[in-house]
């Protein structure tokens, strides 16, 4: 029997366009359903808009073509106390040898400071911090 053994890969895109922060922002909080896949949403019918509410606090949900709503995101504030758990799991990471993303440390310690579980499709980049992570998407 033989075994092949893959590498795990990931990719990441960016991209620097020419307007202002303000309206980067804008973009990605007002004008969500210009940029985020229409099919890509845990609402039990069909899509007609997504609502990003840019406040700690907010809201991230879609709204069906019925009026049903499905809340699947809240806003909360990257504060002290998450830039510290961030910091530290950063440290942590390095330490092992293992670089470690600063967006997934700052989601991380947003986590850590809330005492929240992390629901992404996202695990792998969590399999070694210590939050709890779930992946609502898995079957």
């Amino acid at each position: 029997m033989s075994t092949t053994q893959t590498e795990s890969t990931t990719a990441h895109a960016s991209i620097v366009v020419d307007v202002s922060p303000e309206r980067a922002f804008e973009t990605f909080t007002a004008d969500i359903g210009s940029w985020w896949p229409p099919d890509h949403h845990i609402l039990g019918g069909e899509l007609a808009e997504m609502v990003f509410e840019p406040r700690v606090g907010g809201r991230i949900y879609d709204v069906g073509t019925d009026g049903s709503e499905c809340i699947w995101a809240r806003v909360l504030a990257f504060e002290a106390s998450a830039a510290t758990a961030a910091a530290a799991l950063m440290a942590e990471r390095q330490l092992r040898g293992r670089r470690g993303d600063i967006r997934d440390s700052m989601i991380a310690g947003i986590v850590i400071a809330h005492q929240a579980t992390l629901a992404t499709r996202n695990i792998r980049h969590f399999d070694d911090l210590p939050v709890p992570v779930v992946n609502p998407w898995s079957d």
